[in-house]
């Protein structure tokens, strides 16, 4: 057992997180047959088990402890058997967070290299629910199952890519590195087709929500503009903070809102010396001149920043931050007695 290091990126394989692999593992190849036969039914199920077991497998990478439910009866039975790497068996399964929790922590933990996550994520889950506890299959909609398909591939390739420390903001926005679909086996170019069909649909779509913004902006007289550009100073300075600045409006040039999550990035060179930049993840952009609100996803399709250096937050006071908030997933050595019941043991304390 490893002891927890207080970085959220840094990974190491754990007996936990190589049990989940191992099963995420083989609920892949099942969705992928299913998919490649166009069993959409059995697809939903073991898309909807893959994913679940690869977002928990990434959050045990970090520290096991974060896939356990805190509220759980058997919370203390279940950290005991994790602390000292007890093998599971069947019947004796334990009491995880929900596969969104599990979701929520990971992209927490981890926003760079996980953006997308929660969006992509959420389509793959309602459709598996719909199987499993409605009985309903969308399969006959193809859209609809091209755009399921599309999030369950492209959330895999991001987490995979994660766990080999191979996507980072700068290789997935700057470099552009293709994705490598061959972890899908024989299914690679099918599923590279379909994940390419999805993007460019929405790349589409993105461009047609951007027009149609810049074509409400000049249909506007330009005292009109004015006057609504200058409001929209005065109400993004009111609303701009931590997790919130003022930028620029793909669509008019306006300033726009944009708010997302923040995270610590070495930007520096080789050789310059110099400490990490704090980056304001957007999760959308909304502009309060031509009306458009574009997510940090079609940002990107569209070759637009989607991120940003924020302008008074330190490294040091993120890092200062992320430690004191580290007690929402698990307590600090310090805290040990109080925080016992609600979260459970510090995981270095036992190694």
């Amino acid at each position: 057992m490893h002891a927890m290091t207080g970085d959220p990126n840094a990974e190491e394989t754990t007996p936990l997180a190589a049990s989940l692999g191992f099963s995420a593992a083989a609920e892949l190849t099942r969705a992928i047959a299913d998919f490649a036969s166009s069993n959409h039914r059995g697809f939903y199920v073991h898309a909807g088990a893959a994913l679940e077991l690869e977002v928990k497998a990434a959050l045990a990478r970090l520290n096991p402890l974060l896939i356990l439910n805190p509220k759980s009866s058997t919370w203390d039975r279940d950290a005991k058997r994790i602390l000292a790497g007890t093998p599971l068996t069947a019947g004796e399964g334990l009491r995880t967070v929900s596969a969104t929790e599990a979701v929520k922590r990971l992209k927490t933990l981890q926003p760079k290299a996980h953006a997308e996550l929660p969006t992509w994520s959420t389509a793959v889950f309602q459709a598996r629910n719909d199987v499993v506890h409605a009985g309903v299959v969308h399969g006959d909609e193809h859209e609809s199952h091209i755009g399921v398909a599309s999030a369950f591939f492209q959330s895999v390739l991001a987490l995979r890519a994660s766990a080999a420390n191979t996507l980072s903001l700068r290789d997935n926005e700057v470099a552009g590195e293709p994705p490598d679909f061959t972890i899908f086996g024989p299914s690679a170019n099918l599923v590279e087709e379909v994940v390419s069909t999805k993007t460019n649909a929405e790349k589409v779509a993105a461009n047609r929500s951007v027009e149609q913004a810049r074509q409400r902006f000049e249909a506007l007289e330009n005292d009109q503009q004015d006057m609504l550009r200058a409001a929209s100073v005065v109400r993004i300075n009111e609303e701009s903070g931590l997790f919130a600045l003022s930028s620029i409006c793909v669509a008019c040039g306006s300033a726009a809102l944009a708010e997302g999550t923040l995270d610590a990035v070495d930007l520096r060179e080789d050789g310059v010396i110099g400490e990490e930049s704090v980056i304001l993840i957007f999760d959308h952009q909304a502009c309060y001149v031509c009306g458009l609100r574009i997510s940090s996803r079609q940002l990107s399709l569209l070759g637009k920043h989607n991120a940003a250096i924020h302008p008074t937050v330190t490294a040091a006071d993120f890092n200062a931050q992320y430690e004191h908030e580290w007690n929402e997933y698990g307590p600090d050595p310090s805290d040990y007695e109080h925080e016992w019941n609600e979260y459970g043991p510090y995981p270095s304390d036992y190694s």
